[in-house]
Formats: C-alpha cells, sequence, structure tokens
C-alpha cells in the first residue's frame, strides 16, 4: 500500500498539470484566433476601395495588436504548463513498476472524463506549438493530426521518438551514403548498417 501511494500523488499532480495545459492552450488558442481573424479582415478589405475601409483596417489593426501582445503572457503560461506536465509525466513513470503498469494504474485512479483529457494533453505535449498567433494555430492542427493518426499506445506523455537517419557518413571516404547502406557506393568497401533491426 505504501509504494502506491507516491504513484497515486504524482497521477493525480499529473492530471492537475494536464487539465492546467489544456486550459492555458484554450486561452492562448482563443487570443490567437482574435488575433488571426483580425489580420484576415485587414487583408480581405486592403483593396475593396470602400469609403469606410480605413478606418475598418484601423479598428482591425488595432485588434490584432492587442490579441497579438495579450498572447504573449499567455503562450508564456502555456509554456510553463508543459514543463511542468512532462516532467510530472517522468515522474510518474518513475513511481510505477512499468511504463505499462503505470497507463493501467492512471487509467483505474482517474474518473473517465479526467483520464480523456489527460490522453488529449498527451498529444498537445508532443506538437511543436510556435510562439507566433498563426504559427499557434498551425500547431493546435498539428495536435488534431498527431490524436488521428497516434503513433503509439499510452495516455501519459512520452516524447516521440527520435526519426531514424536517412543518410550517414561513410567511415572510410567520408560521402553520403544511405544509413541503411552495407558496402559504400563510392568507395566499395563494407560499411555497418545504423538501422535498428528489431
Amino acid at each position: 500500500m505504501s509504494e502506491q501511494t507516491p504513484f497515486r500523488e504524482r497521477s493525480s499532480e499529473y492530471a492537475t498539470k494536464c487539465l492546467k495545459v489544456l486550459a492555458s492552450a484554450n486561452a492562448c488558442l482563443e487570443v490567437a484566433n482574435s488575433a488571426v481573424g483580425a489580420r484576415r479582415m485587414i487583408a480581405e478589405h486592403q483593396h475593396d476601395g470602400l469609403p469606410g475601409t480605413p478606418i475598418a483596417i484601423r479598428n482591425f489593426t488595432g485588434v490584432a495588436e492587442k490579441a497579438e501582445a495579450d498572447f504573449l503572457p499567455v503562450f508564456g503560461a502555456f509554456q510553463r504548463a508543459c514543463a511542468d506536465a512532462r516532467e510530472t509525466a517522468a515522474s510518474l513513470f518513475a513511481a510505477a513498476a512499468d511504463q505499462d503498469q503505470a497507463e493501467i494504474e492512471l487509467a483505474l485512479l482517474l474518473p473517465d472524463d479526467v483520464y480523456d483529457q489527460v490522453a488529449t494533453a498527451k498529444w498537445t505535449l508532443r506538437a511543436n506549438y510556435g510562439s507566433g498567433t498563426g504559427h499557434f494555430i498551425e500547431s493546435v492542427e498539428e495536435t488534431n493530426r498527431l490524436m488521428q493518426n497516434p503513433t503509439d499506445e499510452g495516455n501519459i506523455y512520452t516524447p516521440l521518438p527520435e526519426p531514424e537517419p536517412v543518410d550517414r557518413m561513410c567511415p572510410w571516404c567520408a560521402e553520403t551514403i544511405k544509413a541503411a547502406a552495407i558496402i559504400c557506393r563510392f568507395c566499395g568497401r563494407d560499411v555497418q548498417p545504423t538501422t535498428s533491426t528489431s
């Protein structure tokens, strides 16, 4: 029972931090949508030649600039929330016997609605969020793509695996060869492939 207490405490802490990630992401998205929408309206009215266009552009510019200024502090809060959740995920795995056990225990400990939000937070933590309002919206779209096409199982954040290298340097002639090559196409010498075979 005493062994499960640290995991139970960390799972609750992790869930709380995941909820904070999602709340801060929503705050960023609200401000980013305002800025991007205003910039879109400026572009639409730029050349329409209507009498009220200069006033409309000035108003939309004011809205965009305010939203862009408001975005920086909420984005900073989002970044801090993400860093905290990633750190807590690592400590959650450290408190469990293994990753599979951590996933099972977390699913058993959390209410379904919270567990679903933790799953969403995993993909939010994996996306590469840009610091600009337009970049942030693109990153939300990246998160949605990650969720629709999961590359692994589990709902606790883990970093994405590093992609296998496509090219490498021949140790004999220093020419660029394919990572899976067993013979260098330039010097003809045997080289060990670097791709994993497991």
